[in-house]
């Protein structure tokens, strides 16, 4: 992978999403932090034993606890937000007053919407994960979902093909069987699957920059990334 390519155009580095959100306390930038890390934080509060509605408690009042006390001002030039951010969790499990005193403000936490019942359902899927495995395939997990939608908006054909190979909404399928389904060549389906593949990587690089403030938290990010999924 050359550098060009996780810096961006000349080598650049592009302004990362949380420091969007830092620079000009964007609503809306913070929002789409909420959305992007909720689940992961969800995940690994469960993970630690903690029964549903405490979880959903606590997920909501650290994401209070991160805005009101400006947390993100703290966030160094290295380093990726998700390493930043689980180190932050930590710190506010194991902090009894500061966690009792988000908790009591969590109302004002989220202006997102989370639907608690889905991440119930997929967190009971991989109980008997450990926190930390349960935060990191949560972030690959919806981090593959986001690209997903995105490739899916943008050339519907490859989705499919990927969709359909990878079995992402039921079975996998072989070669022979897509050949069949979409009335394609092998040629095709192999010439097709592979630029859906780079498309798809592409995209992941893209939506991984967003929270990755250096090309190295970037290549770190990717390598949790082929591990965790």
């Amino acid at each position: 992978m050359r550098e060009t390519e996780i810096g961006g155009p000349g080598g650049e580095w592009a302004s990362t999403l949380w420091s969007t959100a830092l620079r000009a306390r964007d609503p809306e930038a913070l929002e789409r932090l909420a959305a992007r890390y909720w689940k992961p934080v969800y995940f690994f509060i469960r993970a630690k034993g903690k029964d549903v509605e405490t979880a959903k408690d606590l997920t909501q009042s650290f994401f209070a606890y991160v805005l009101e006390k400006e947390i993100l001002d703290r966030k160094n030039e290295t380093g990726s937000f998700r390493a930043f951010l689980r180190g932050v969790l930590d710190r506010f499990l194991s902090d009894q007053y500061d966690r009792e005193r988000a908790i009591k403000r969590g109302g004002q936490a989220a202006r997102v919407s989370w639907d608690f019942a889905e991440a119930e359902t997929d967190f009971s899927s991989q109980k008997g994960t450990d926190p930390e495995q349960a935060f990191l395939r949560s972030c690959a997990a919806e981090t593959v979902m986001r690209v997903l939608d995105r490739l899916r908006e943008e050339r519907a054909e490859g989705y499919e093909l990927l969709r359909l190979r990878f079995g992402f909404e039921g079975e996998s399928s072989d070669y022979a069987q897509i050949e069949r389904r979409l009335g394609l060549s092998e040629a095709d389906v192999t010439n097709r699957l592979h630029r859906a593949k780079a498309r798809f990587r592409d995209l992941l690089i893209e939506e991984l920059r967003q929270t990755a403030a250096t090309p190295e938290d970037l290549e770190e990010e990717l390598r949790l990334f082929r591990r965790v999924f």
